[in-house]
Order: C-alpha cells, then sequence, then structure tokens
C-alpha cells in the first residue's frame, strides 16, 4: 500500500480504493480559516462592494488598518496602543516590542473536527 503522511491528514491509497484519516492535531496559524458570523459578514459586505470575494491580503489589510485605527482612538496620551491584544475578521494581534522594532506575536491554534471542518481551539 501507498501511504502520504501529512500533519493533521493521512491519506491511504490501497489499489483503487482512496481512504482519507483525520486525526486530531491541532496546528498553529497565523490566519483564522474557519468560518465565523463576523467573517461572513466582511465578505458579504466586500462581495457588495467589488463583486467578488477577497483575497487573503485584502482581508489582511482591512484587519491590520482596522486594528491600527482602533488602538488609535482608543488611546490616550499616556498609554502604549499595543498593551493589548485585540481579534479582526481573520487576523489577531498581541504586539511585542523587541530590538528597536514592534511585532505581531499572535496565532491562532485550529484543528481539523470530525467533520473535516476547520475550528479554533479554545
Amino acid at each position: 500500500p501507498c501511504i502520504f503522511k501529512a500533519t493533521t491528514i493521512s491519506l491511504i491509497i490501497l489499489g483503487s480504493a482512496c481512504i482519507i484519516l483525520v486525526t486530531s492535531a491541532v496546528d498553529p496559524s497565523v490566519t483564522n480559516d474557519a468560518s465565523s458570523a463576523k467573517k461572513d459578514k466582511f465578505v458579504k459586505e466586500y462581495r457588495t462592494i467589488y463583486g467578488k470575494n477577497p483575497s487573503r491580503f485584502a482581508t489582511r489589510g482591512y484587519d491590520v488598518t482596522y486594528d491600527v485605527i482602533t488602538r488609535m482612538f482608543e488611546s490616550d496620551e499616556d498609554s502604549n496602543i499595543f498593551d493589548y491584544g485585540s481579534q479582526q475578521v481573520e487576523n489577531k494581534f498581541a504586539y511585542i516590542n523587541e530590538n528597536g522594532g514592534v511585532y505581531n506575536n499572535a496565532v491562532y491554534i485550529l484543528y481539523y473536527d470530525r467533520d473535516l471542518t476547520l475550528k479554533e481551539a479554545k
């Protein structure tokens, strides 16, 4: 038998039969590809305006811009706008100040459920 193994999915080919085995492993991800009401609303509004689905870059650009603008308006002169984490449509933000730069250090932990839908581990 021919066996192909990935982190969370195993594909076993036996002659003409193909079997896919899904484990319950979790994987870190920079973006949240799981479905959510917030994401569905964004996609619907984007599609209405532009006539197509948003690319990963369009969504990330929206998330970063919205996050920074929100932080600027919610802070006062004495606060650091990077002191707290936030979550937008598809991206999570938890900034760290290191070596003279500010970096996003947030990730999602995602897993494949038994019905093969991608879900965020809580």
